[in-house]
């Protein structure tokens, strides 16, 4: 998913992630992604939520971070919300 994100904006520094901190096939994920991200020049901002009541303001957050593009693990408290969050 790094290498999508660079594909599709060559200029990006800084990817944001949301995602349950209760699930951890999303925080395996993540940490897998943070590490790659790294040996590519990439810093990662994370945002974890406990329900889906939380996904609007960790995208708030995200956004008041300027990140450059949002990755989302395989996360069902995430997925659940979707719409909410690329509206």
């Amino acid at each position: 998913q790094v290498d999508l994100i660079l594909q599709v904006m060559p200029n990006a520094k800084t990817i944001g992630t949301i995602y349950s901190s209760s699930e951890v096939n999303s925080q395996i994920q993540v940490e897998k992604m943070k590490a790659y991200a790294a040996t590519k020049g990439i810093k990662v901002e994370e945002v974890t939520v406990s329900n889906v009541n939380d996904i609007q303001q960790a995208a708030q957050n995200l956004v008041s971070q300027r990140v450059d593009a949002v990755y989302v693990p395989t996360d069902n408290v995430v997925a659940s919300a979707m719409s909410n969050l690329v509206a």
